[in-house]
C-alpha cells in the first residue's frame, strides 16, 4: 500500500505526511487553482522533507508546458485532472503519470472499468476520486466493496475518498489493497492543524499490518 499526499500547501502538511509514511507528495501547480503552490514555495517545502517523491498536479496546461515544468522542477510524477484530453496521454513519455477519474454517486463499476482499461497502457496509475460526491465505498456507498473488488485488479489504483475509522476495517474485504491518497488543507493557524481523522485510519492500517510507513 502506497500513501500519497496531494494538494500539500504548507510545511505542516508536508512534515505530517512525511512522518506518517507518505512516499509521494503532491503540489497543485495549476495557477488557476485556489490551492496553487508556486515553484518557489514547492522548493522551500521540499527542502524540509526527505525520502518522498514529488508529484505535480496540473490543470488544462498543454503537454509541452507540463513536461517543461516537470523538467524544471525535477518532478517524479505528474497527475492530470479527470477532464484532461485522454488523446494526449501518450505524449507524456519518460515520466510516471497518474490520471484522476472522478467517481459520481450513481456511477456503475462497469463504466469505470471501461475508463480504466482504456487509459491503463498510458499511465502509471489511476486515482479513483470519490471526494466530489462525498461517497465512501468502504461504507457501502457508491460502487461499494463489490465494485472496488472488480476494479482493483485492473491497474495500479489510488483510492481517494472520505475514509473514517468506523469503516476502514472493511478494507480487509477487498481482493487486494488499494493505494491511498489524502488531501492537504489550510492550517487552523500557522503551524497547527488537526489530523485526527487521518491518524485514526492510518493507525488502524499500521496496527493490522496493512500499511508499513517505513517501507
Amino acid at each position: 500500500m502506497i500513501l500519497k499526499a496531494c494538494k500539500v500547501q504548507h510545511l505542516t502538511d508536508a512534515r505530517y505526511f512525511s512522518a506518517r509514511g507518505a512516499s509521494i507528495m503532491g503540489f497543485d501547480l495549476d495557477p488557476n487553482s485556489p490551492e496553487f503552490v508556486s515553484p518557489e514555495r514547492l522548493h522551500a517545502i521540499r527542502e524540509w522533507v526527505d525520502g518522498v517523491e514529488i508529484l505535480g498536479e496540473f490543470g488544462l496546461s498543454s503537454p509541452d508546458h507540463i513536461m517543461d515544468q516537470a523538467a524544471i522542477l525535477n518532478l517524479d510524477f505528474i497527475q492530470l485532472p479527470h477532464f484532461y484530453d485522454q488523446t494526449e496521454l501518450h505524449t507524456f513519455e519518460g515520466i510516471r503519470l497518474i490520471q484522476t477519474i472522478v467517481v459520481h454517486a450513481d456511477e456503475h463499476w462497469e463504466n469505470l472499468a471501461g475508463k480504466i482499461t482504456d487509459i491503463a497502457p498510458m499511465v502509471f496509475s489511476v486515482e479513483l476520486d470519490f471526494t466530489a460526491s462525498g461517497m465512501n465505498p468502504l461504507a457501502g456507498e457508491s460502487i461499494g466493496i463489490n465494485g472496488l473488488n472488480q476494479l482493483l485488479p485492473l491497474h495500479n489504483i489510488f483510492l481517494k475518498a472520505p475514509l473514517f475509522a468506523d469503516s476502514i476495517a472493511r478494507v480487509k474485504e477487498l481482493s487486494q489493497l488499494p493505494n491511498l491518497s489524502f488531501t492537504g488543507s489550510e492550517e487552523e493557524k500557522t503551524g497547527f492543524k488537526s489530523f485526527e481523522a487521518i491518524d485514526e485510519v492510518l493507525d488502524y492500517l499500521e496496527d493490522e499490518g496493512l500499511f508499513d510507513p517505513y517501507l
